[in-house]
């Protein structure tokens, strides 16, 4: 979010909706509307502080699309703690103290149940990637839960009601640090979870694929894949720091040695770096279909000070990337 000093002309102006938003300098709530702008026929968040004024941000290119898709938000009733564990940071709902977003974990008013676990089982890494969503390694110390620790935070999970998280999805920081991940993966299975996934570079599973049939033999039926590009070393270079390629392949072929079909790349997608290998990424999906089985795209987040025209020309939204999907698709599927 960046202010701008400029006063919005409200007259022609669509409101979607209103909602409670933060104000990015101070974190106070503050309330916000969301507008299709007429000049742009964007969809934009407009809020303001009484702090510090005016902020705007795009959240879609294509309002229609955004009008469509609030059809589908549904509220399903409070969460329910059915833990018998007892409530510690990690695990069961809080109490409200502060409100969302500043109390930590779950509380009442949330109003649909997770289906996902995810837990960041550790922030140490053996990449130091210019684009990093976790800033990995920046703290200078290990942050990592032990294995007591990760079995509270799934059983907290699944005795969740109305229903339990069914998906486990292991992240970091690289989890593949850990010597223990295939007990971890091993874990989650026996409580109940149907889908275990872990997030990676691939550096280590690159140069072992006795760790990919280890975490195969006990449960793992999905490998969250960091997969920027195809073969671009200068893209690698700009988001990884190197070239990635050859290891990536390596990877792919570690999977089809012991018979692991359940890769998902992953590319993180920065405009002007690597949003012109979207045609690339989908044929190299479709070429290795026998093991390959998703792409989830996701847009590189922009936080810090940044001006309001810097954020406008660099926001990557999931509208834009649909747009960009639609235009290679009939070519390259």
């Amino acid at each position: 979010m960046t202010q701008t000093n400029s006063q919005s002309d409200r007259e022609n102006m669509e409101v979607i909706r209103t909602t409670t938003s933060l104000c990015p300098e101070c974190m106070e709530h503050v309330p916000a509307e969301i507008v299709v702008d007429p000049k742009t026929n964007w969809v934009m968040m407009h809020k303001t502080c009484k702090d510090h004024g005016e902020f705007k941000d795009k959240l879609s290119i294509n309002p229609e699309e955004y009008k469509w898709q609030q059809r589908f938000t549904t509220d399903i009733g409070s969460t329910v703690n059915n833990s018998t564990k007892p409530e510690t940071v990690s695990s069961g709902i809080k109490k409200i103290d502060k409100g969302c977003p500043y109390d930590c974990g779950l509380c009442s008013k949330h109003k649909s149940a997770p289906n996902i676990c995810l837990i960041d089982i550790t922030n140490r890494c053996n990449l130091t990637c210019p684009i990093c969503f976790a800033n990995a390694s920046a703290a200078g110390y290990v942050v990592e839960p032990t294995f007591d620790q990760i079995v509270q935070i799934m059983e907290h999970f699944r005795s969740m009601k109305p229903i339990p998280a069914v998906l486990l999805q292991l992240s970091g920081g690289e989890p593949t640090m850990r010597d223990d991940l295939p007990e971890i993966i091993r874990k989650g299975k026996e409580l109940g979870f149907t889908e275990l996934m872990v997030t990676t570079n691939g550096v280590r599973f690159a140069k072992s694929p006795e760790l990919i049939r280890k975490c195969k033999d006990a449960g793992m039926n999905a490998i969250y894949l960091q997969f920027d590009a195809t073969d671009a070393p200068e893209v690698w270079k700009k988001i990884r720091g190197v070239n990635l390629w050859p290891l990536k392949q390596k990877v792919i072929e570690n999977c089809r040695k012991v018979g692991f079909f359940g890769i998902v790349l992953v590319p993180t997608v920065a405009k002007g770096v690597n949003d012109n290998q979207i045609g690339n990424i989908l044929d190299y999906a479709r070429d290795n279909s026998d093991i390959v089985s998703g792409i989830i795209f996701q847009p590189v987040s922009l936080t810090g000070r940044i001006s309001f025209e810097e954020l406008m020309d660099l926001r990557y939204t999931t509208s834009d990337l649909k747009k960009a999907i639609n235009a290679v698709s009939y070519t390259h599927l």
